[in-house]
């Protein structure tokens, strides 16, 4: 049952052996989401460490993100990486990465319209970005009669890097 006092002791032998979903809920199950995830970034399960830091509200999603997205990067998984960025709601990040894919292959001028529908669909992400924004500021309080989207700009953390300001302004 939930809570009980071996559960933690299950949890650790699912890990020993490699079995991170049934270590996760075990953790999980016993309280120790904090320990489920750890569990999972030791067995490189990322998405699945992504998932349940997001389930469980931990404060270092972001940071786990952004290891989990260098990961991948550095083992040449663009495309998994921008699949992670969109699942985790950084449509911008994941729009930039199309961005330079299509700027790559436009340099080759092998498949023009494969670049034409990379460009469109970082457009689309980017369109998703202000969206999202505009339901966050929504929530928040933020009148209509207000310039949601400035309000966006001004409020947001993203907005310190000239590199996301280029990217919704180039979309």
């Amino acid at each position: 049952p939930d809570n009980h006092k071996l559960l933690p002791n299950i949890g650790e032998m699912f890990e020993s052996v490699g079995m991170c979903e049934q270590a996760c809920s075990a953790y999980s199950r016993c309280g120790q989401a904090k320990r489920a995830v750890d569990t999972c970034v030791s067995l490189n399960q990322w998405d699945l460490a992504v998932d349940l830091s997001r389930a469980h509200k931990l404060k270092e999603t972001d940071g786990l993100l952004a290891k989990y997205a260098a990961h991948l990067l550095e083992k040449e998984k663009v495309w998994d990486a921008i699949e992670l960025f969109k699942k985790a709601n950084h449509f911008l990040d994941a729009a930039k990465h199309l961005f330079t894919i299509a700027a790559e292959e436009a340099k080759t001028r092998i498949n023009p319209s494969r670049v034409k529908k990379l460009y469109v669909l970082g457009g689309i992400l980017v369109e998703q970005y202000k969206k999202m924004e505009k339901k966050t500021n929504m929530e928040k309080g933020v009148k209509k009669s207000d310039d949601l989207t400035l309000t966006g700009l001004l409020n947001d953390s993203n907005f310190t890097s000239a590199a996301h300001t280029q990217v919704i302004d180039n979309a």
